[in-house]
């Protein structure tokens, strides 16, 4: 551990490790915002999106209704 901070404070001066925090910070808010705005389809347009038929399998369907 010792040895990490060495060695951001040699590279970075001696806010080192705080900019690796501020790093990581930002580095994780936008691997959230990501999975935030992640388009999912809405439950209730994918229930409507099925229960629309398009005209021809409602004929196929009363054709096999009336066939039996």
């Amino acid at each position: 551990m010792d040895q990490l901070i060495t060695t951001l404070t040699d590279a970075l001066g001696p806010f080192g490790p705080l900019i690796a925090v501020g790093v990581l910070g930002v580095v994780l808010v936008l691997v959230a915002l990501s999975m935030i705005m992640a388009e999912k389809m809405d439950p209730l347009e994918r229930l409507k999106r099925d229960t629309r038929l398009p005209s021809n399998s409602r004929q196929v369907k009363q054709k096999l209704r009336g066939s039996a």
